[in-house]
């Protein structure tokens, strides 16, 4: 019996049952085909592309003020600016690909970053390798992401 199993296990129990809820309220179980529906509901919403331009000359983590919140800021912890957590590095020559944590994958060659997974299902890396013969791959899904 539950009761018999130790200290904390209802604990457990009640935290697994409201993460359950959150996720598939008002039903207790999440039906078969919705991950499907929601994946071709996913497909067909409109890309929105375009790039990324510097606007400051600011350095990116001097931990200068002007990037500070004056009411809540992380930069005392050491943190620095943060502005993206980036997970994965692959090299292939001159050509450097970044993965980052919920931001997809990006290219850089020469001094100009593009963005390569605009479009994919999903935009957490988790891992970047080069492969000489089928190119970079990319691992997706990313633990804290």
């Amino acid at each position: 019996m539950l009761k018999d199993a130790g200290e904390g296990t209802f604990d457990v129990l009640e935290q697994a049952d409201q993460y359950a809820e959150a996720r598939t309220a008002p039903a207790d179980v999440v039906d078969a085909g919705a991950f499907s529906g929601a994946y071709l509901a996913a497909k067909n919403l409109p890309l929105v592309g375009g790039s990324w331009d510097e606007i400051t000359n600011k350095p990116y983590d001097s931990d200068a003020h002007g990037y500070r919140d004056p009411v809540w800021s992380n930069s005392g912890g050491g943190a620095g600016d943060v502005g993206g957590r980036m997970t994965a590095l692959a090299v292939d020559g001159s050509t450097l690909y970044a993965g980052a944590a919920d931001g997809g994958v990006w290219k850089r060659s020469g001094t100009t970053w593009t963005p390569l997974t605009d479009d994919a299902p999903t935009l957490s890396v988790g891992a970047l390798a080069i492969d000489p013969s089928h190119g970079l791959w990319v691992g997706t899904g990313e633990a804290n992401a």
